[in-house]
């Protein structure tokens, strides 16, 4: 059963944090920044106290966190890293997190350079989240996972899986992570069905027609979108 800590803010508000929440956040920032000869000082977090909030009270492992989630969207050399920093500094660092956190899609309402600060929990571990979501979501791609042209079926070919038309030039963009990450649970699930029931994977589930349908209604909505603004510049 997850243990549940409550803690009160400075306006009155009560929110709740799961230690067990902290503890897998600290594990996965000593891990991922461990080698990094800036953050000897920070590193490893202890995951059994509150040492994580103490430890992004400056912003500078946050900050390294972003770059590891979406590499060079900080640069490093602007980053106030002292062994003593004064409140105006943390600051500096604190904007900076928040803007670049902003930039790669982390939703940074209510949260500012003094929550950071101050260790204001569920505003550290909220945006802590987002970020590690972001970065782990990044490495769901076809060229991370090629495995996923399984998710093809007879007839489609790349273009269908990134829901391009056929005359599109080589995908530079594809279907958000998490919505491939999705489509390969869907297969890994139906495929394990078909061999407890001994049926022939190629017999789709129920409900495949229809995702076929969507996925084909999507393209050419983006199809029309694309025509339209061409047709606006040729205007």
């Amino acid at each position: 059963m997850a243990h549940v800590k409550r803690v009160a803010t400075s306006t009155g508000a009560s929110h709740s944090f799961s230690d067990e929440e902290k503890e897998s956040f600290v594990e996965h920032i000593n891990s991922v920044l461990g080698g990094d000869p800036a953050l000897k000082g920070y590193l490893p977090i202890n995951p059994n106290d509150n040492s994580l909030f103490t430890a992004c009270s400056d912003s500078v492992v946050l900050c390294k966190l972003i770059n590891n989630a979406v590499p060079d969207t900080i640069d490093e050399r602007v980053i106030n890293i002292k062994p003593k920093m004064s409140v105006f500094q943390k600051t500096e660092n604190g904007n900076l997190l928040v803007n670049s956190a902003k930039a790669i899609g982390c939703s940074v309402v209510n949260i500012g350079a003094s929550d950071l600060i101050e260790g204001t929990p569920h505003l550290v571990l909220g945006l802590i989240w987002q970020i590690i979501r972001i970065g782990l979501l990044s490495q769901i791609t076809l060229t991370n996972h090629p495995e996923m042209f399984r998710l093809l079926e007879p007839g489609e070919d790349i273009c269908d899986l990134l829901k391009l038309p056929p005359d599109h030039p080589p995908p530079l963009v594809q279907l958000p992570p998490q919505e491939l990450w999705l489509a390969q649970a869907r297969h890994q699930l139906w495929q394990g069905h078909c061999r407890q029931r001994g049926v022939h994977a190629a017999a789709q589930p129920a409900g495949a027609e229809q995702v076929r349908q969507e996925r084909a209604a999507r393209g050419r909505r983006q199809q029309a979108r694309r025509d339209g603004a061409e047709q606006c510049r040729e205007d």
